[in-house]
């Protein structure tokens, strides 16, 4: 079993009911996420990173993606 298979075989708990996912696939998907809020869930996480900032996502994204 991949690492994938088994993250979506984990239980999801009640509070994350509504949440959505979705896959970007485009550099203008990826501009809509813009806002305080990316960077407000970055700069939450136990070890954030900057990398993970929405300013640097797009820029790599405009390089490599």
């Amino acid at each position: 079993m991949s690492g994938v298979e088994a993250a979506a075989r984990i239980a999801v708990p009640e509070q994350a009911e509504g949440i959505r996912v979705e896959t970007v696939s485009s550099e203008a998907g990826l501009a809509q996420l813009a806002g305080e809020s990316w960077d407000d869930l970055v700069r939450a996480m136990p070890r954030p990173s900057p990398f993970l900032l929405h300013s640097w996502l797009v820029e790599w994204w405009r390089h490599y993606g």
